[in-house]
């Protein structure tokens, strides 16, 4: 599972900034976050992430809805 604690809308959508995120989650699932987040900082860096572009981890992990379902995180820039 996936906590937060919101902090203040930020957008007309319901986006959130979180003061505080919690992951209660395996170590399988959470060495899987860790590899999004450096997948994502990677691209980033190389100009490969678009300015105006996002990443999903469910996009980038082949079995991520069968660990986490109805779980997303989203990288925005």
């Amino acid at each position: 599972m996936i906590y937060g604690y919101s902090n203040k809308k930020v957008n007309e959508y319901g986006l959130l900034e979180m003061k505080e995120i919690t992951f209660s989650v395996s170590p399988e699932v959470l060495r899987k976050i860790g590899f999004f987040l450096n997948e994502v900082a990677d691209s980033m860096e190389s100009d490969l992430f678009q300015k105006s572009s996002h990443s999903h981890i469910c996009n980038m992990i082949p079995n991520w809805n069968e660990l986490c379902p109805d779980k997303d995180i989203i990288v925005i820039r």
